[in-house]
């Protein structure tokens, strides 16, 4: 079962496939940045994902609830703690989900064009290391 896949740097086209999280059910690391992917972020996500990297593309859309929901997720895994959004088209609200998990240590939304507030939850958030 894979594990880890970085194919950060390349030039990736299109946009990111849902089969990855569907599919693969024990990758823990994605790293898909500094490519030119397009389109939305997939809502559903594998459930041992703990480090998911898409910067530096041209993705639109809002960032989906499920990328910090522990729903679905292995419930006895150590969670997300690595989420590297920056420099997209991304826009809308940061979700209120993102309190889900207090092990998040790394969170780089910046150079996007987010909305709102940020989230009461984001408080819960005692690990974050990068900001």
């Amino acid at each position: 079962s894979l594990i880890l896949m970085e194919l950060h740097g390349n030039a990736l086209t299109g946009t990111v496939p849902p089969s990855i999280f569907r599919e693969m059910d024990a990758l823990q690391f994605l790293w898909l940045g500094d490519n030119d992917l397009t389109g939305p972020i997939p809502d559903a996500l594998a459930g041992d994902l703990i480090f998911l990297g898409l910067e530096q593309n041209r993705l639109t859309g809002t960032v989906p609830p499920a990328v910090f929901s522990r729903s679905g997720r292995a419930p006895s895994g150590p969670g997300l703690w690595g989420l590297t959004l920056h420099s997209n088209e991304l826009s809308g609200p940061i979700p209120d989900t993102i309190g889900e998990n207090a092990g998040l240590r790394i969170l780089a939304l910046e150079d996007n064009s987010l909305t709102g507030t940020v989230p009461d939850s984001f408080r819960d958030l005692n690990s974050v290391e990068w900001l």
